[in-house]
């Protein structure tokens, strides 16, 4: 897919893959296999489209090895079969192992690549634009940047957004950011016909930017419940705001409430303050979903610890009121 088209088709629902694992710990390719079709199959029929996103945050890519990483991939690219376009996370805290996945994406037919900002250590300015030129230039699909302010400790503001944006194949932007102002001004790039501008943090964050006119979000939600995701997003890009907060109200908030219970539970280590991070019981709580509505998954890799048993049940009630079907 010739970058141009790849920014054309992030007027979607992109969903970022969780990434299952089976009971010795291992990638688990049928599981895998299986989540794909469950999605593709929901979103049949559906005037919106969808994006799928591999080795994101959500996909765990930290907690993979390059080997796992590169299985993820060629997987997602097969099963897909030129359905939806894909997009392979290949971000890594150094410009030549990113640059070197980045390849290997683009070999297997990945659509695109989402390359986080680089972590660990903060490069300057001259820094950070040189780990995307140097990117960019070394391969011919798209280039997705991923603004994580918790992850990275840094953040493209929009003057620097704005001259990446001029870089050939720099295609999109994710911005995990929940500062209002800052999406409206990243939007103004995607005005001018730059880049295409997704709403990193999901749904709703989605519906509070829908005044920008912003027609992209980043989910795990989709995982498990695709059909949600794509009506908000219909509601949003006709500019039905009353429907779109409606649907978060009664299919994501009980969702939301629940995680925020069991965050409080729980002590953080993180040492950067509330707003620029999050707990990851939020990943725990999302993949528990799978396993209850009969896909795969379900576990997650240390550091990231499970949810109780006792969680679980009280989820599989939370599933229901949202207006999942819940097996066993």
């Amino acid at each position: 897919m010739e970058p141009k088209e790849l920014m054309d088709s992030l007027s979607a629902v992109c969903v970022i893959l969780f990434t299952p694992f089976n009971e010795k710990d291992e990638v688990d390719e049928d599981g895998l296999r299986q989540n794909i079709r469950f999605i593709l199959e929901k979103s049949k029929g559906h005037t919106e489209k969808l994006v799928f996103i591999v080795n994101g945050s959500m996909s765990e890519f930290y907690a993979l090895t390059e080997e796992e990483q590169k299985k993820v991939i060629k997987i997602a690219v097969d099963e897909v079969g030129g359905k939806v376009p894909v997009i392979a996370g290949t971000g890594h805290s150094g410009t030549k192992p990113a640059l070197r996945m980045s390849k290997y994406a683009e070999e297997v037919g990945a659509d695109g690549v989402m390359v986080v900002l680089p972590y660990y250590l903060t490069p300057c300015t001259e820094g950070m634009y040189m780990h995307y030129k140097t990117i960019a230039e070394g391969i011919n699909i798209g280039v997705i940047l991923y603004n994580n302010l918790d992850a990275t400790k840094a953040h493209v503001d929009p003057e620097l957004m704005s001259r990446i944006a001029e870089i050939p194949n720099l295609v999109g932007l994710k911005e995990n950011s929940t500062n209002l102002a800052i999406i409206r001004k990243m939007m103004k790039l995607e005005y001018e016909g730059k880049l295409k501008v997704m709403i990193g943090k999901g749904e709703f964050w989605y519906a509070a930017s829908i005044p920008f006119g912003c027609s992209s979000f980043a989910t795990c939600l989709a995982n498990f419940y695709p059909e949600f995701s794509l009506d908000l997003l219909k509601a949003g890009r006709s500019g039905d705001v009353e429907t779109a907060w409606k649907l978060i109200e009664e299919k994501f908030m009980p969702l939301q409430e629940f995680t925020e219970k069991l965050t409080k539970k729980r002590v953080t280590t993180s040492v950067l303050p509330p707003q620029l991070t999050r707990s990851y019981v939020y990943l725990a709580v999302r993949k528990a979903v799978m396993p209850l509505v009969g896909l795969s998954g379900g576990k997650t890799r240390l550091p990231i610890m499970p949810i109780t048993e006792e969680e679980k049940q009280e989820l599989k009630m939370v599933l229901e009121r949202i207006g999942l079907s819940v097996q066993g």
